[in-house]
């Protein structure tokens, strides 16, 4: 069994949080021992390769996103897990720490004018290191540019919604026994935290996770897809591998 807490905040971490964490612990895996919002935010939109560097909104969201994993606590109990699994079972795993250790620092100029932030990496996250050490690499993998759907503004919903969907299908294909190849957009409305969005929100969520589907489709990550309806109303997309 793992048994997580965290720390009360006026509102709880969504898909955007889990997109700039994954876009972290991207940075560090490959040895990154510092990150920026620039970087971050190629990272969570597909722009790798570019010199794209998020505008004042999207850098609020990333500057603010951070803070926010940077003081969420974590408390993990992976004692049962391993004793079940007998995997280190006489060494119990306990760990409380910050879901993203790190510490962010904004460069000022002469004058007083702020100018590059970097983001300094403490250690690898607890969830890393949990996927990783005591779960046997439980993670998935794929490339970035995936998530660069093109004449798609990269808003904070739209990377929510984006990188749950892509997370999705990539669970799928990963655990073809177990998941079925088919979202619910109920399903999507409530991970990214839409179900009480206006319907004009919602209908522009179900046209980002249609137009992702036709990138995927085209950089051959799935074959074919369509969208189900139930009655007059879109209920689902199913996709093939």
């Amino acid at each position: 069994m793992t048994t997580t807490t965290a720390l009360p905040f006026p509102s709880p971490l969504d898909q955007f949080h889990f997109a700039l964490l994954c876009g972290y612990i991207s940075e560090f895996y490959v040895g990154n021992p510092i990150s920026t919002p620039s970087i971050v935010y190629r990272a969570i939109t597909g722009k790798v390769g570019t010199d794209a560097t998020p505008h004042k909104d999207q850098l609020a969201d990333i500057l603010t996103g951070t803070d926010k994993l940077m003081r969420t606590q974590l408390g993990i109990n992976m004692t049962d897990y391993c004793q079940k699994l007998n995997r280190d079972k006489d060494k119990p795993y306990k760990v409380v720490s910050a879901i993203l250790p790190c510490k962010r620092v904004t460069e000022t100029t002469i004058n007083g004018n702020e100018s590059n932030t970097i983001i300094y990496f403490d250690r690898e996250s607890p969830l890393w290191e949990i996927a990783t050490k005591i779960k046997n690499n439980q993670v998935l993998s794929c490339d970035a540019s995936l998530l660069d759907v093109p004449n798609m503004q990269n808003t904070r919903m739209n990377i929510g919604v984006k990188f749950y969907t892509l997370r999705r299908i990539l669970e799928s294909k990963a655990h073809p026994r177990q998941m079925v190849p088919i979202i619910t957009f109920d399903d999507v409305f409530e991970k990214c935290r839409l179900e009480k969005a206006s319907r004009d929100k919602k209908c522009d969520a179900r046209n980002i996770i249609a137009k992702l589907l036709e990138q995927l489709q085209i950089k051959k990550l799935i074959k074919t897809f369509q969208i189900n309806k139930n009655g007059a109303r879109p209920y689902s997309i199913s996709f093939s591998f």
